[in-house]
């Protein structure tokens, strides 16, 4: 989280020694269904972790707004989030996303953390190749399957870390008005000339940047 964050959640995160799950919800009836759950879990494991509960109802929620429901995995004293689960992901591996987060706050990285040896491996590999590969004497269509690949390597990445997928829609709106402007762009098709993507989807990838520096990934 940014400078910004919510200063109840800053206040517990600076006075706690343990680590720290922050649960956010729409939810705020009696009994909170995704809170209830998650610390039913949590409760079963006998492991020592702080837990921030937070519902907004519809009438409350700030702008621009805010993901649910949503649960954040902090360091303590450290507001920078180790990682995230929206929705059902939140619940569906909680034991190997909480042992996950005891290893990175012993400084282990979120891919050693998650993945075993041989999966590491195909992703460093996977990595390298994509970042080094040369497509440039091939035909266009064949680079634009390609640049496409990665795109999607990159939004599955992003997927698994619980990072978000889409920009939002102001996000979106924008990269589009700077495509439209752009000389590379084919309106015809509303494709990249540069790229060869379909821009009316690739604006909204969140992992996805302008090959020409005019728009950045967020992620």
């Amino acid at each position: 989280m940014q400078p910004n964050v919510n200063p109840d959640i800053a206040n517990y995160i600076n006075n706690t020694s343990s680590l720290i799950m922050v649960a956010v919800t729409t939810d705020c009836g009696q009994p909170n269904v995704f809170h209830d759950n998650i610390q039913t879990q949590i409760a079963s494991m006998g492991k020592d972790i702080a837990m921030f509960n937070m519902c907004y109802s519809e009438d409350q929620m700030p702008f621009p707004r805010i993901a649910t429901d949503v649960l954040y995995y902090f360091a303590p004293k450290n507001q920078t989030v180790l990682f995230y689960r929206v929705g059902q992901h939140a619940t569906i591996d909680l034991a190997g996303d909480i042992e996950a987060a005891f290893k990175m706050i012993n400084g282990v990285s979120y891919l050693e953390a998650k993945f075993d040896v041989k999966m590491q491996e195909q992703i460093l590999k996977t990595e390298d190749y994509i970042k080094n590969e040369d497509v440039s004497q091939f035909p266009s269509t064949f680079q634009m399957a390609r640049n496409a690949a990665k795109d999607m390597w990159k939004m599955g990445k992003n997927a698994a870390k619980g990072l978000p997928v889409l920009v939002s829609a102001e996000e979106g709106f924008s990269r589009m008005n700077t495509c439209e402007g752009c000389d590379k762009f084919d309106a015809a098709s509303s494709r990249c000339k540069e790229c060869g993507c379909f821009m009316k989807t690739k604006t909204q990838l969140a992992s996805a940047s302008c090959p020409l520096g005019k728009w950045s990934a967020i992620v």
